[in-house]
């Protein structure tokens, strides 16, 4: 950093490309069955020169459904180091200067991944520019412009003979002596700041892994209280079961149903309405048992929503409770300032005696 002709701050860091790239190389989840995919390390560096930090719906390798909300996760230490550092730098080495009353330059080959002055940027709240040279740069080709061998070479100086008295050299290695021992204490001094940055960040994800443990725990909370309004839910059907199986031949078990329902629930779908009701006895033959139907209405959470419909979907088709299952129209919308996705689910439940037959035939057919 230099003022008015005169150096005022000289200070290296080091992007981390290679320890970006290495992040890349640990196992990723992908798909829709959480498969564990692994990249080499060339692969992971061709993704890095192409896409740099994509945004998280960029599908950056296609044939194994890799997307930038895979990748992001595992090079953000890294990058949360690298603004650490940029920080304290500028923090304590601008003192009475402002950022806007600098040139800031990003360079070397880390500099080529896209987005890295827009992160650097945001996270600095100023304006980065990307040395032109390091922008073309192609970590495939060794020693090409803008790489570190480059850097060394271009600036390489040839070497001279000295013609200075050995007491002259003597006196300089004694003043270098010197000020190495003055180096080496501010050194020590700096890795203490370092430390004791380290111990704060430490702190920092001790209280992230503090607020996720709470939210597990809400969560938890959240699935009790669902499954007693489920259990509430269920003693009331049975007691309206039994005040309308006197004078209505009402031959669906909805407090079996209700359980079944609670069986297959999952833990970011939430119902908001569960209207069961009977076929009206006074069509059809009178003397036959009478259907049920169960209209629920919900919504799901996540990014996963859509899947996990469709899952939650298969697990009641595959349930003999239930002789159909229909998927109604799927809407998008904001719950709790989330999005959410709405759907509606058309059920039918058979009578009972026939659900007896079923039960009894997939028995029958467990049996060895």
């Amino acid at each position: 950093m230099a003022r008015e002709g005169r150096l005022e701050l000289f200070r290296q860091i080091g992007m981390g490309l290679d320890q970006m790239i290495e992040a890349l190389t640990r196992p990723i989840r992908s798909g829709a069955e959480g498969e564990s995919v692994e990249l080499t390390f060339k692969e992971a560096a061709e993704i890095g020169s192409r896409f740099g930090l994509p945004d998280r719906d960029t599908v950056v390798d296609e044939a194994r459904d890799i997307r930038g909300a895979h990748i992001m996760p595992l090079i953000q230490p890294v990058l949360q180091r690298l603004l650490v550092e940029l920080k304290q730098t500028l923090r304590f080495g601008l003192k009475d200067m402002a950022t806007t009353d600098l040139e800031l330059i990003v360079t070397g080959p880390g500099a080529s991944w896209t987005g890295i002055e827009t992160l650097l940027g945001d996270s600095l709240e100023t304006e980065f520019d990307v040395d032109a040279e390091a922008r073309s740069c192609d970590p495939a080709v060794i020693g090409g412009p803008g790489s570190e061998l480059h850097l060394v070479l271009s600036t390489w100086s040839r070497a001279q003979i000295s013609l200075t008295p050995d007491t002259t050299l003597t006196r300089q290695a004694t003043g270098r002596f010197q000020t190495g021992l003055i180096v080496g204490t501010i050194l020590a001094l700096m890795l203490i700041a370092g430390n004791a940055v380290w111990v704060r960040h430490q702190l920092s994800r001790s209280k992230v892994q503090l607020n996720e443990a709470s939210y597990r725990q809400r969560q938890s909370e959240a699935m009790k209280q669902k499954r007693d309004q489920f259990m509430a839910a269920q003693d009331a059907l049975k007691k309206l079961k039994e005040m309308i199986t006197g004078s209505v031949d009402f031959s669906v078990d909805f407090t079996a149903v209700l359980h079944e329902l609670s069986l297959v629930d999952q833990p970011n779908i939430d119902l908001t309405v569960i209207d069961a009701h009977c076929k009206d006895p006074s069509i059809g033959e009178i003397d036959q048992p009478i259907a049920g139907s169960i209209r629920l209405d919900g919504y799901v959470r996540g990014a996963r929503a859509d899947i996990d419909l469709h899952q939650y979907v298969e697990r009641l088709k595959e349930s003999p409770m239930f002789s159909s299952v229909q998927l109604g129209q799927i809407k998008s919308r904001v719950v709790r300032g989330q999005p959410v996705r709405w759907f509606t689910l058309e059920i039918q439940a058979p009578p009972a005696p026939r659900l007896a037959q079923d039960l009894l035939t997939l028995h029958t057919e467990a049996q060895p």
